[in-house]
């Protein structure tokens, strides 16, 4: 009895194995998609990739500034206040007229 079973577990063992084997892809099965076993085989990119640089030298006409000015004070009437005249001075002091 105990000779039977361990040709009946042979068998099995046997038959597993060779399944597994036949789950395992070639290598010319795995180039261009992923494996059975979860691991991305490399593809060749596709499509157009272009990559370039250019260059223009033209005379600015516009310029965008971006200011700012802190205060601080007991109250909040008095900060703004502060700030309002600060910013004041800056846009005197950079505005020359056209």
């Amino acid at each position: 009895m105990k000779k039977a079973w361990l040709i009946v577990a042979s068998l099995v063992l046997a038959v597993a194995l060779l399944g597994m084997v036949g789950c395992v892809p070639s290598s010319s099965e795995i180039s261009g998609k992923a494996s059975s076993f979860g691991v991305a085989a490399v593809q060749q990119p596709t499509g157009i990739s272009v990559t370039g640089e250019g260059r223009v030298r033209v005379k600015p006409d516009i310029a965008i500034l971006n200011l700012g000015v802190e205060a601080e004070a007991e109250k909040v009437v008095e900060a703004h206040a502060q700030a309002a005249e600060a910013m004041n001075k800056v846009i005197k002091a950079g505005y020359k007229g056209s």
